[in-house]
């Protein structure tokens, strides 16, 4: 399905407050400070416009469900893919689930952090504009976690998880 991959990896900072993440159990929300080990995504493009985003640390890909609830999945598919637009001021990234896009579904993050219900979320709330943020040195090396589980930008990635992900650790693409 996902056939290109962008590197640097990202994380995502919503207007909430919040870095979009994805636990290992699935449940999607938000962590408080930039580089958070559940908060950093690899992203791939499965055609113009349209996305994927799997959370490196879970392995999980952002989804949204038939009810409008956003979590994450371990198997890719149609459900997983967004259509990346800007808000109406053109500043944010918002995302729509593609299959929903008509609908006008969107991700979100709640005030204190939670993923909101996709069906109920338009593209002029704040909730739904995110910043893509790169993670990783500037030779695009990755980053790797400290004692706490935060991530530190600028310092190199588990080589085994890049490699996992079909990554070399010093060009970051894919062998």
């Amino acid at each position: 399905m996902s056939t290109t991959s962008i590197f640097p990896l990202r994380e995502y900072y919503c207007k909430s407050g919040y870095y979009l993440k994805i636990n290992a159990d699935g449940e999607v929300g938000g962590a408080e400070k930039s580089g958070d080990k559940n908060a950093v995504f690899e992203v791939s493009t499965v055609t113009c416009g349209v996305i994927t985003m799997k959370a490196v640390n879970s392995g999980m890909y952002l989804a949204v469900d038939n009810n409008g609830k956003t979590h994450g999945k371990a198997q890719l598919d149609a459900s997983c893919e967004f259509v990346e637009k800007f808000d109406p001021s053109g500043c944010y990234t918002v995302f729509q689930p593609r299959r929903f896009a008509a609908e006008g579904w969107h991700v979100a993050l709640g005030r204190q952090g939670q993923a909101r219900p996709a069906h109920k979320i338009e593209d002029d709330q704040k909730c739904a504009w995110f910043i893509p943020q790169a993670v990783g040195g500037q030779d695009g090396d990755g980053q790797q976690s400290d004692d706490e589980g935060a991530v530190r930008p600028g310092v190199d990635i588990d080589v085994d998880q890049l490699e996992r992900l079909g990554f070399t650790p010093a060009t970051g693409l894919r062998s």
